[in-house]
């Protein structure tokens, strides 16, 4: 592969509604049976799918490919015929997708395994997805040497990005954010008790996230005793209690966070009124992340009470948010650094094969040159020694011709003339495309071999 060209093409949350995102998105173990067939079929010669709920992306890799957004428009549609679809026409696809191709996609490609293109930025649940997305590849047959040194590489920029920047310690969701106001309240939650009230998504959010501060005790309260069960089993601290003894567990707490689904609230003024003069003095931290509400407003004028509701966690939010983007920009740097990096690795790895091609070429000339001269008369009385002396000077010479083209061809910074002086020396000195794919694959990482077999599958026209 004298030119390597990668590009991506997809849709996400930044180009598709979530109607079309739904519609488009296929299970990636599905994809992974017909990956490679797709693959070879429109002539790439490695391709990695994304596929989440807020995007379907395709990575791929070919050589000298004159179209590549008409091919992977090809290959979007065979995807979706394969997954059971009849894919929607080519204006509609066109309209609700991206296509960047160059460092321009590589950049792309770092962004999204670094959650810096993600709905939520700085979310950790992108990068598994990410790594993911490769392993299935590779498990396909369809990721070879450079799409398996571009996730190496955007793994690195994550690695970076997590170490350098504070992009990830802002928590930007409700149940984050309840958990944060506590912490500016107490300080110190080690000394204090937790009370969960329900157990749906968004109080096991709030709940794993407490119980990394380590609390005094965590107790979790549920209509279903059975759910608030498999919640402390899952978190592997806490006590799981019936609602009967919901009044005995305010008593004993001190930051109550409320998520159920109940129409009407569960803690009323009056009841509270009356717990708060059993704690005698004691201060209550309530935060109310339900909706409907699940605490009667009128119980942050009781004497000790703190009453947060989901709009003052929203102000912590948005604060959290900007905090995210500002650090999302310093780490566009690492991601531009990375991707400058990974195109340099990429251009020169690119002549590798037509170098290697070269190199077999000066062997074979000297050889066969030496044995024709070395088999006149005049050089019978040679021993086995000499002439292997000579071989040697041979292919010295040889690899310092060798030495001398690499050093020009690889000089830094000059990748049109790397291009140029390759496609020459592939021109003038290989002997046959078969010699030139066989350097190629001895280059290549012998895990990651391209499959030259023939593909069958159908051609899906737009």
């Amino acid at each position: 592969m004298l030119k390597p060209a990668f590009c991506c093409f997809g849709a996400n949350h930044k180009t598709a509604s979530a109607e079309f995102r739904e519609l488009m998105y296929l299970d990636p173990e599905q994809l992974q049976s017909v990956m490679k067939a797709i693959m070879q079929h429109h002539g790439f010669h490695e391709l990695v799918v994304l596929s989440t709920c807020n995007r379907f992306e395709i990575y791929a890799l070919s050589e000298n490919n004159s179209r590549p957004l008409e091919d992977l428009l090809l290959v979007w549609a065979d995807f979706q015929r394969h997954g059971g679809r009849q894919p929607p026409s080519e204006r509609l696809i066109r309209k609700h997708t991206f296509f960047l191709e160059g460092q321009a996609a590589v950049e792309h490609v770092l962004a999204v395994a670094a959650s810096l293109d993600s709905l939520i930025i700085g979310e950790t649940q992108i990068t598994g997805q990410f790594k993911k997305a490769f392993f299935l590849a590779a498990d396909a047959g369809t990721l070879g040497p450079f799409l398996d040194r571009l996730c190496q590489d955007a793994l690195a920029v994550v690695k970076k990005i997590r170490s350098k920047t504070k992009i990830g310690e802002k928590k930007v969701s409700i149940s984050h954010a309840a958990i944060d106001l506590a912490r500016k309240v107490f300080l110190d939650l080690k000394e204090h008790t937790f009370l969960i009230i329900g157990a749906g998504e968004m109080a096991k959010i709030a709940a794993r996230y407490a119980c990394s501060y380590h609390p005094r005790d965590l107790l979790v309260v549920n209509r279903t005793r059975s759910r608030a069960e498999a919640l402390v089993q899952s978190l592997g601290a806490g006590s799981a209690h019936s609602w009967d003894n919901l009044t005995d567990c305010l008593l004993r707490s001190d930051i109550v966070i409320s998520s159920t689904g109940a129409r009407n609230p569960v803690i009323s003024r009056r009841m509270l009124k009356k717990i708060m003069k059993e704690r005698k003095g004691r201060s209550l931290f309530l935060v109310d992340i339900a909706i409907p509400r699940d605490i009667e407003p009128g119980c942050g004028s009781l004497d000790d009470v703190y009453l947060f509701e989901v709009d003052d966690l929203e102000k912590v939010v948005k604060g959290n948010l900007g905090e995210r983007r500002r650090e999302a920009e310093r780490a566009r740097v690492f991601v531009h650094q990375g991707a400058a990096l990974y195109m340099q690795w990429l251009s020169a790895a690119a002549v590798k094969p037509v170098l290697a091609s070269f190199r077999d070429y000066l062997e074979d000339l000297l050889k066969r040159e030496a044995e024709k001269t070395l088999g006149r008369s005049l050089f019978h009385d040679l021993s086995e020694q000499q002439r292997q002396a000579l071989f040697g000077m041979l292919r010295s010479v040889a690899g310092k011709i060798l030495g001398d083209a690499a050093k020009v061809v690889n000089r830094p910074g000059e990748e049109a003339l790397r291009e140029q002086l390759a496609s020459a020396i592939r021109l003038m000195f290989s002997r046959s495309p078969a010699r030139t794919s066989v350097a190629r694959q001895n280059l290549s990482d012998d895990k990651h071999g391209e499959d030259e077999a023939s593909c069958n599958s159908q051609i899906i026209r737009l």
